[in-house]
């Protein structure tokens, strides 16, 4: 008796195709049976076909691609089974691109870099099997060295540079960083990444000008400071689940220095230090004492040299990396959906991180990453549909070390006035240890915060760390009240000291606890209620994705129109209202390389962070006023210094720094 295919319904015959396909064995990489499959007959071919079955091509997404990510940052209408089917049909374009190394475009980077973004273990085993990291090292070899060996004043392709170099640290392990010869190693850190750093004021560090502390701002500033804290970040329309997503670059010079610093790091464990170029320097704290020496011993030479930045690791896949995980992504959108209707969204709403979300924690190393590309694309737009998490409350108290880079001034001002005799790449750059031990203290909603200085240009003062220029602190027992310099409206602002193992897990007093509001928010609104939001910074720390407006149906085409859907996020922000650092270097380093006090803020926007580091004895004026500014990147902080004494309208005298948290 023969059989015929269509006796069987089409929904067996796609569980069939599935399990053929997902398959342990067959994780990695594209579905090499899946040609032979549709050979088979004419009716399976049109039974299984990308076009006669989507939710086929969706399933086989969720089975070889992480999905948590997407669903914890998106709306559902990016999940149907024919967005889900085209992504699965982008990616693995991309990924044959790659490991034939032709024909790769800038959005396959910019594929590959979200899907780092999103990682949570298969991801990153999928660019392991295109040679990602082998692709990288070619085009940074063959292809970019002619854009890169211009002068100091040439122009590059920032964005393409960007991604390929965020993509090589974003999977550049130390164990892989091991197996780099060094003459590899350094052509990395010498011919390639170093002008990256030197003339760092060339390349996009921020997301914005640092002279405005409250974003987004109006079109209709007349007179608009200067900027100079360099370029801003290209912003680019792509593509992401088959529909349009417009993102900011990522961060050059933060990504170089990065890069630059574990090979540096590398370098030096495999140089022991010579002793002896050091026998005049006391050996301890206490010969030191005993000899009334000042300055650095070798011990504390030798601490320095262990420290070490914060390295991405490769992520661990999980028990079973096809399980069939779609059938659970449509399921937590009808659940969504059901609480939706009922009304519930103040107690019952998914929790990012509850278990029907299947949550990971590795995609959540990059969340600040993902919404800063997402939503910091246009300081001037009051609707950041898709704004999230950029910066984490509490993520700066503990203890910091690392160090700052400088050229010497000759070869700074030579760069500066764009003198092409001076090559980039070859400008010496000296370090010098950075040691904070920061702790933050937040403003509490209803509470109006602190007014920023404004400098001579009518802009926010960032060489004052965004502060009145004359401010008091005084410090209470969990809080610091913070004065306004002396005017007719002097205002007092109490700011509670943020404390991650406070009583009962509280982060703050028990009165602060008591009075803290957290309430929803989403920016389904119009723009004049979001201006009004503005005013106060807000922090989110859940963060929900919003439900589609329309029928459920129309949804079924990654084509259809989208004029019916609003893409928003519902958050619940935590309360906070704004924040501010204060620190100090610490007695034992500051006895070895200066006693600093630092004060900064942290502006809501993007999260940068600005500190103010300034000597703890005002007569020590030879340490020098510094203003450090940059963003968190997993346990780093990374982004650019400069001095004080340059006016706020000029570029002035900076470089590189970067500390890591050790607490």
């Amino acid at each position: 008796m023969s059989f015929h295919p269509n006796l069987l319904p089409m929904d067996v015959w796609e569980q069939i195709g599935y399990y053929f396909l997902a398959r342990d064995d067959t994780f990695l990489g594209l579905l090499p049976g899946l040609t032979s499959l549709l050979l088979t007959c004419r009716w399976i071919h049109d039974s299984l076909s990308y076009p006669a079955n989507p939710r086929l091509y969706a399933r086989l997404f969720c089975s070889k691609f992480d999905i948590a990510a997407p669903r914890r940052r998106l709306s559902d209408r990016w999940f149907t089974a024919p967005c889900l089917a085209v992504e699965l049909r982008k990616r693995f374009t991309m990924l044959q691109r790659v490991r034939r190394q032709v024909d790769y475009t800038v959005q396959d980077m910019w594929t590959c870099y979200l899907m780092m973004l999103e990682n949570d273990g298969r991801n990153e085993r999928q660019l392991e099997w295109a040679g990602l990291s082998h692709c990288i090292s070619q085009c940074v070899s063959h292809q970019l060295p002619a854009a890169t060996t211009t002068s100091s004043s040439g122009v590059y392709d920032t964005e393409s540079i960007s991604l390929l170099l965020w993509l090589s640290w974003m999977t550049s392990t130390k164990d892989r960083l091991r197996t780099e010869s060094s003459s590899v190693r350094t052509w990395w850190t010498d011919k390639f990444l170093h002008r990256f750093l030197a003339a760092g004021f060339q390349f996009p560090s921020l997301y914005a000008p640092d002279s405005f502390l409250h974003l987004p701002i109006s079109q209709n500033v007349d007179l608009m400071p200067p900027v100079i804290s360099g370029p801003s970040p290209s912003v680019k329309r792509i593509t992401h689940f088959s529909r349009p997503l417009t993102v900011s670059a990522p961060l050059l010079t933060a990504a170089a220095l990065l890069s630059w610093m574990v090979r540096q790091e590398l370098v030096q464990a495999a140089e022991p230090l010579d002793l002896e170029s050091f026998s005049e320097i006391p050996p301890t704290r206490a010969a030191a004492i005993a000899l009334n020496r000042p300055g650095p011993t070798l011990e504390d030479i030798l601490a320095y040299r262990e420290q070490r930045v914060a390295c991405p690791h490769r992520t661990p896949l999980p028990a079973s990396a096809s399980w069939d995980t779609f059938d659970r992504v449509t399921c937590a959108i009808r659940e969504e959906e059901d609480e939706d209707e009922d009304n519930e969204l103040d107690e019952d709403i998914v929790e990012p991180g509850s278990e029907h979300q299947f949550d990971f924690s590795d995609s959540r190393d990059h969340e600040a990453d993902w919404y800063r590309t997402v939503s910091c694309v246009n300081m001037f737009s009051l609707y950041r549909p898709l704004r999230g998490v950029v910066f984490s409350p509490g993520s700066l108290t503990g203890r910091w070390a690392g160090q700052f880079l400088f050229t010497s001034m000759d070869n700074y001002l030579r760069m500066l006035q764009g003198d092409t005799r001076v090559d980039a790449n070859s400008v010496p750059m000296l370090a010098r240890p950075l040691y904070w031990d920061l702790q933050e203290h937040h403003c509490l909603q209803p509470t109006e915060p602190l007014s920023p200085g404004a400098d001579e240009y009518e802009g926010d003062d960032v060489l004052n760390a965004w502060l009145p220029r004359g401010f008091s602190l005084t410090k209470r027992e969990s809080a610091i009240d913070v004065s306004e310099p002396v005017s007719e409206t002097r205002r007092t602002v109490r700011y509670h000291t943020y404390c991650p193992d406070g009583p009962s897990n509280a982060t703050y007093s028990n009165s602060a606890t008591q009075a803290l509001r957290r309430e929803w928010m989403s920016d389904e609104c119009s723009d004049e209620e979001i201006a009004d939001d503005s005013d106060q910074a807000m922090w989110p720390i859940d963060v929900d994705t919003s439900w589609p407006v329309g029928d459920m149906a129309d949804q079924f085409s990654a084509t259809t129109s989208s004029d019916g859907y609003i893409d928003t996020v519902s958050q619940r922000n935590s309360g906070v209202a704004d924040i501010l650092v204060t620190g100090e270097t610490g007695p034992l380093h500051g006895e070895a390389w200066g006693h600093y006090t630092v004060v900064g803020r942290v502006r809501s926007w993007d999260g940068l962070v600005v500190l103010l580091s300034q000597p703890k004895n005002a007569a020590h004026v030879a340490l020098g006023k510094w203003v450090f500014k940059g963003y968190l990147h997993g346990e780093n902080l990374v982004g650019r210094w400069r001095e004080t004494t340059t006016a706020a309208g000029l570029v002035g005298y900076e470089g590189p720094f970067i500390v890591s948290k050790h607490s």
